[in-house]
């Protein structure tokens, strides 16, 4: 009896972090939308709702729960290409779809942005389309 109470204690305590950590989008949604040096941090420590949710196929309840606040648009599967247009008028907006190869399809859309992806491992990743910064040898865009 001990033994199973010391092995249940061991799961708790050594399994069940790795497996929130790939399920759960709390502590992703965190870090994605952590306040970055400018003056759009001012917005967003203010309390400012400005944060956009892009899903994918369809809406992650749990982000809703996450960021209350949040401006939540879903697309559908046949609604790739609106979603495509929605993401070039709304840059700053995070997308949460299922990682693989259908997420870097998409990502490949976007040429001249590089997406910072949290969770790319779990069951949903939460990415941002950032703009590529300038290279040292060329001055162009990488």
């Amino acid at each position: 009896m001990a033994a199973c109470a010391l092995l249940g204690v061991v799961v708790c305590w050594e399994v069940l972090p790795g497996y929130h950590e790939g399920f759960s989008l709390r502590g992703h949604l965190r870090q994605a939308v952590k306040p970055r040096p400018g003056p759009e941090s001012i917005a967003q420590l203010s309390g400012n709702p400005g944060v956009e949710l892009v899903c994918f196929p369809h809406r992650w309840d749990s982000a809703s729960f996450y960021l209350p606040h949040a401006k939540v648009v879903v697309f559908g599967p046949d609604e790739q290409l609106a979603m495509e247009n929605h993401l070039r008028q709304n840059p700053d907006a995070l997308l949460l779809m299922k990682p693989g190869r259908v997420l870097n399809q998409f990502l490949a859309k976007f040429p001249t942005r590089s997406p910072r992806i949290e969770n790319a491992l779990g069951a949903v990743a939460v990415t941002r389309l950032e703009e590529r910064g300038l290279t040292r040898n060329e001055g162009k865009v990488e």
